[in-house]
C-alpha cells in the first residue's frame, strides 16, 4: 500500500474544549482519511510540538522550525509516496521537499491545500496584542503556539523555490486565507525555479478552508478526494 503523511494546520486535530464536542478538524480529518483509503493510501497524520494528542495533552510548543523538524524526521522513517499540506501544513510540505534528504527524490509529490499567506494573517491580526490574544484562544483549545509563532513564519512564496517535487496548489472558492491569483504565483515561481518538475492549480467550488462532511454534497467529497489523493497529473 502507498504511504500518505498528512501535515495539519496549525490548529490541533484532537484539541477540543470541555464540552466534548467533535471538532470541525477531527470531522475533517477523518474525511480525509476515509478518501486516503479510496485511493489505497495508509495515512499518517504528523503530530507538531504544541498540538495536542488524542488524549489532549499537549508537549512543547509550535512554531514553523518545531513542525518543519519533526516532519522531515518522521518523512525520514515513513518515506511517503506522497503529501498533503492543508493550511500552515502546505507551508511545511514546500519546506521539507526542499530538505535535499534522500526520501524526497522517492516522493511522487504533494498537495497543498488551502496554504495561508502571511498577507491574510497579518491583516486578521496586525497587531502584537492581536497575536498574543490569539495565542490565548489556542491554547483554550489545547494548542501551545510559541510567543512568536507569528513573527517566525516564513513566505511560502519564498519555501516553494526550492520545493523539489511535483505540487497540486489547491483551495476551496470559500477559502478565506488565499486567492486564486495566489495560487497560480505560487505555481509560477515553482516553474521558474523547479523546471523538472510538474504543477496544477485547482479550485473546488463551494468548498470552505477546512470541509467537512455536512457541508459537501457527494460529488464535491468526490472532487475533494481526487484533489487530495489523485496524483496522475505527475504522469
Amino acid at each position: 500500500m502507498k504511504k500518505v503523511v498528512l501535515l495539519w494546520g496549525s490548529t490541533g486535530v484532537y484539541g477540543g474544549d470541555s464540552s466534548g464536542t467533535i471538532t470541525k478538524y477531527k470531522q475533517a480529518l477523518d474525511m480525509i482519511e476515509e478518501g486516503s483509503k479510496v485511493y489505497n493510501f495508509e495515512m499518517t497524520l504528523v503530530q507538531y510540538p504544541g498540538h495536542p494528542d488524542r488524549a489532549g495533552a499537549s508537549d512543547g510548543q509550535l512554531s514553523f522550525r518545531t513542525a518543519l523538524a519533526g516532519v522531515i524526521e518522521e518523512c525520514e522513517r515513513i518515506e511517503p509516496h506522497w503529501i498533503v499540506g492543508r493550511s500552515f501544513g502546505a507551508s511545511i510540505a514546500v519546506a521539507a521537499l526542499g530538505c535535499q534528504r534522500a526520501w524526497v527524490k522517492a516522493c511522487r509529490g504533494a498537495v497543498l491545500w488551502g496554504p495561508a499567506f502571511n498577507k491574510y494573517l497579518e491583516a486578521l491580526w496586525p497587531t502584537p496584542e492581536d497575536k498574543a490574544k490569539m495565542i490565548r484562544e489556542y491554547e483554550e483549545f489545547k494548542t501551545i503556539l510559541a510567543p512568536d509563532f507569528f513573527e517566525t513564519l516564513p513566505e511560502i512564496e519564498a519555501l516553494v523555490k526550492d520545493a523539489q517535487g511535483n505540487l497540486r496548489f489547491a483551495r476551496g472558492s470559500e477559502d478565506g486565507y488565499n486567492s486564486s491569483a495566489d495560487l497560480r504565483n505560487l505555481a509560477v515561481i515553482h516553474s521558474a525555479t523547479q523546471p523538472a518538475f510538474k504543477r496544477q492549480v485547482i479550485e473546488l467550488e463551494g468548498l470552505d478552508h477546512t470541509p467537512i462532511p455536512a457541508k459537501l454534497t457527494s460529488a464535491q467529497r468526490q472532487h475533494y478526494f481526487e484533489c487530495l489523493f489523485g496524483d496522475s497529473f505527475v504522469t
